[in-house]
């Protein structure tokens, strides 16, 4: 009976023993932490839905940025693949999304429909929607349906101007660049008018409608077009090297537009912004350049990076500061890019499958 006491105690120190190691050294708290604060230096802010953790590894469940993330913690590093979809795409996307980019998460009833549009590169006379439906309890991504991706797309395009709301979809081009995602430009039929508006669904998300009505001269084309999209009237046109610079005072900012007409139309805008007020401007002018929209989230701001040598400015301009801006809205992660009093560009943080 004594030998049997003896090696009771020797089992319940040891397991004692372990369990302090288990808790003052190998929390499992201390790694969840670790694991959240690791993706955030990543931009995936997550809140985790299950985990499965054992002396000093886990796995671990999440939503990032509003869609399923799966990661490893092993000695110290958390580790992912596939921009965290490996663990859905081995269980239950197969090979369906072999082609596809992800476009936007909506949160239903609990669950997660998350949208893809397939072919990634846009090379394809119909571009395919596949609707899957994310479950954070059973952890099971289910496929919903097939739809006209177009039709998602414009949708959100018309939630962002109002004024093609009344538009239909008349035809799309595609084009891919070297080094750059493939962009899509669609054109709206609004009776009288024809709109162009360019996405690349990536780095930079909207471009602003073009109208590309033949029969009227360019800056013409570019008045209307920018005070239709932003609801200020023009102050100022000039025309130099077949570009139509258009500037205005905008939402209490001096907006300016710089439309160029060529095989594809194309425009880029510069926002005068002090920088003592980055988030009021970043609040009154991203809705417009941001896909899926922002809508009336207000921006939360997360870091700012600053870069000593200008990469938007002017030859002459190289030694200005240019800063990086990152804001979180709801659970997306949105960034400008800033220099000498101005912003310059405006995108998100890709959330694509295959992304490295």
């Amino acid at each position: 009976m004594k030998k049997i006491l003896i090696l009771l105690s020797a089992i319940v120190f040891i397991l004692l023993i372990i369990g302090a190691y288990y808790f003052f050294f190998l929390n499992p708290e201390k790694m969840r932490k670790t694991v959240l604060t690791s993706l955030e230096k990543e931009y995936e802010f997550c809140k985790i839905i299950k985990d499965e953790i054992f002396l000093n590894s886990g796995k671990f469940w999440m939503i990032c940025n509003g869609r399923p993330f799966y990661a490893r913690y092993e000695n110290g590093n958390v580790i992912y693949k596939l921009n965290g979809w490996d663990y859905w795409i081995k269980k239950d996307i197969s090979n369906d999304l072999n082609n596809c980019g992800f476009y936007k998460s909506e949160q239903l009833n609990g669950n997660y429909n998350l949208i893809f549009y397939c072919p990634i590169d846009l090379n394809s006379s119909y571009i395919t929607a596949k609707i899957y439906s994310f479950d954070p309890t059973s952890m099971k991504m289910n496929k919903i349906q097939n739809k006209d991706f177009l039709t998602i797309l414009s949708d959100d395009i018309k939630s962002v101007y109002k004024f093609l709301s009344t538009c239909s979809v008349e035809n799309f081009v595609s084009k891919k660049f070297p080094g750059y995602p493939a962009i899509m430009g669609l054109t709206f039929d609004c009776l009288n008018e024809t709109y162009f508006v360019i996405t690349d669904l990536s780095i930079s998300p909207l471009m602003p409608p073009i109208l590309v009505n033949n029969d009227l001269d360019m800056e013409k084309k570019a008045k209307i077009s920018f005070e239709k999209s932003f609801d200020c009237l023009v102050d100022n046109i000039n025309y130099f090297d077949s570009v139509v610079e258009v500037t205005s005072i905008c939402k209490g900012m001096r907006l300016t537009g710089y439309y160029a007409y060529e095989e594809l139309p194309y425009v880029n805008f510069l926002i005068e912004c002090p920088e003592n007020r980055i988030q009021e401007c970043a609040n009154k002018f991203s809705n417009y350049f941001i896909l899926p929209p922002i809508g009336n989230k207000n921006l939360k701001l997360v870091e700012e990076i600053k870069i000593p040598e200008c990469q938007v400015c002017s030859y002459d301009e190289k030694n200005a500061t240019q800063k990086t801006f990152i804001f979180l809205f709801g659970e997306r992660v949105m960034s400008l890019i800033f220099a000498k009093e101005t912003i310059y560009f405006f995108g998100v943080k890709n959330e694509n499958i295959w992304s490295t």
